[in-house]
């Protein structure tokens, strides 16, 4: 009985410790500075240096930090297939969240797919670089549009595919690459509809922790992905908007002198359960 009580004790000692994961919510419509991608310091120059190239010098990165348990910060840059390479493109709040758009071809102020006279569709991706790793928990949709012709908006209309840079180290640049062949580093998290505008949208479901995530619009030559279930996932008509994100840590470890108490609570009962036989 003792031995039952003094775990029960120990449980409830370190029941506050052992809570959830530290969590971080990010309104992507309140940028904490955005800044062109050259001669900048920090996360800014490396992201510059990795992944944008100076390719057409007017890319911009939008730089956030969170609120929440977690103290985290992120930056945002763009990119989209153009004639199946990948480039980088201008990243923008226009109102509704965050868009992309192509300096040379025009286009939409959102995340698509639909720029077909482009030899194929040109997909649209976000990289999210953290500092640190995170599991991308939900992201949400303040605005969706519909394709040239179409009169019905719908959720139809922000669909989504995720990729988790799992590899060692930072990423190597993709630019001149295509998404279909971006390697074994990156890993489909998953394809997801936005059901509902300003409110979250459930992802990464196992929980992978990483430092740079791709979030765009649905693409359908990216391999290895698991559709959300119950979703019938259409290609070339997504319009919309990225306006918020939640993400988790891992929890702080335990201090040596919590676990060294939780032990000694534990060994206390083991010792008067001798005793009494």
């Amino acid at each position: 009985m003792l031995r039952k009580s003094l775990k029960i004790a120990a449980l409830a000692f370190f029941a506050p410790c052992l809570a959830n994961a530290l969590t971080a919510d990010f309104d992507l419509t309140q940028p904490t500075s955005v800044s062109d991608a050259d001669g900048w310091g920090g996360m800014v120059e490396l992201i510059d240096k990795i992944f944008l190239g100076d390719v057409y010098g007017s890319e911009y990165v939008y730089s956030y930090a969170s609120s929440g348990s977690a103290d985290l910060g992120l930056s945002v840059v763009g990119f989209t297939s153009y004639s199946n390479s990948i480039t980088p493109v201008d990243v923008g709040q226009w109102g509704g969240g965050l868009g992309a758009e192509f300096a040379l071809g025009g286009g939409e102020h959102a995340i698509d797919n639909n720029e077909q006279r482009w030899s194929g569709n040109a997909y649209d991706m976000l990289l999210l670089s953290f500092t640190e790793a995170v599991s991308l928990d939900a992201i949400s949709s303040g605005w969706r549009g519909a394709d040239r012709g179409d009169s019905t908006v719908d959720a139809s209309n922000s669909e989504s595919s995720i990729l988790a840079y799992t590899g060692s180290a930072t990423p190597d640049s993709f630019v001149g690459g295509s998404w279909n062949t971006l390697g074994s580093s990156w890993t489909g998290i998953g394809n997801y509809q936005i059901d509902n505008l300003n409110s979250p949208e459930a992802v990464n479901e196992g929980g992978l922790l990483s430092q740079y995530w791709l979030v765009g619009a649905y693409n359908s030559t990216l391999t290895g992905i698991t559709d959300e279930q119950g979703v019938s996932f259409t290609d070339g008509n997504d319009f919309w908007k990225l306006d918020g994100i939640s993400v988790s840590v891992n929890p702080v470890p335990l201090p040596g002198t919590l676990v060294l108490f939780g032990t000694a609570l534990l060994a206390a009962g083991s010792i008067r359960k001798k005793t009494k036989k």
